[in-house]
């Protein structure tokens, strides 16, 4: 399983309405956490932890290639393109010290 990072850039005069979204997309994904930058307006990443492979393609797939997916749909109008989304996986490490 994966912690998966997903960034991208609101709109400013959409900040409210993604918000509202990204809510309802929370209560349903109670492992996903949200983070605004402090020094970038409008700069997000949701950070997604017990993430799977075939997860990981499909949220890749629904965010940067099906223009069609229900997500987009509703992204799209408030993403500001000029920064694409951008998409990591990382595999969680064990620092327990010996």
């Amino acid at each position: 399983m994966y912690v998966v990072f997903v960034e991208y850039m609101i709109f400013s005069n959409r900040i409210e309405d993604y918000l509202a979204y990204i809510t309802r997309i929370k209560q349903n994904n109670p492992t996903m956490d949200l983070l605004e930058s402090a020094d970038q307006a409008g700069l997000f990443v949701e950070i997604w932890r017990e993430v799977s492979d075939e997860d990981f393609i499909t949220m890749k797939q629904e965010r940067t290639e099906a223009a069609n997916s229900a997500y987009a749909a509703v992204l799209n109008e408030m993403l500001d393109n000029k920064k694409p989304i951008q998409m990591w996986k990382f595999s969680p490490k064990n620092l327990n010290v010996i």
